[in-house]
């Protein structure tokens, strides 16, 4: 079972449009709650739509040689993304072309969360990448 992090960069996301199998749009939702004293608590919601790059891992490119492959690999994202019941995003600083990182967390139906960036290594779509 995955324990999600604890971290103030971790969002409620909702997927745009997966681009390959490491690269996904997503509108990343944040809900704050402000104590104000004095008996008085608000919340704030604020979202953005951003172009991410999963951590780690290294999917085939959907041009080029690697085309069919990267294709399966979008494919399979796609289906981890569909199956989710929800949708969890740790954020982490920018990768070398300027994407911020991330892990995706799913929310499966029995409450539990896949983290889908491993999920596409252990179902070999995908390599592990550590630059």
């Amino acid at each position: 079972m995955i324990t999600l992090p604890d971290t103030p960069y971790l969002y409620d996301a909702e997927v745009v449009r997966c681009i390959d199998g490491d690269s996904v749009w997503l509108r990343l939702t944040k809900t704050v709650k402000i104590d104000f004293g004095f008996k008085i608590i608000d919340t704030q919601t604020k979202e953005t739509v951003q172009n991410f790059r999963l951590t780690g891992i290294n999917a085939p490119e959907i041009r080029g040689d690697q085309r069919q492959a990267g294709l399966v690999a979008k494919d399979q994202l796609q289906k981890f993304l569909d199956a989710a019941i929800a949708l969890k995003v740790h954020t982490y600083k920018s990768g070398k072309y300027g994407r911020y990182l991330v892990t995706i967390y799913a929310e499966q139906p029995d409450g539990t969360y896949l983290n889908l960036n491993e999920e596409m290594i252990r179902s070999g779509h995908a390599d592990k990448y550590l630059k």
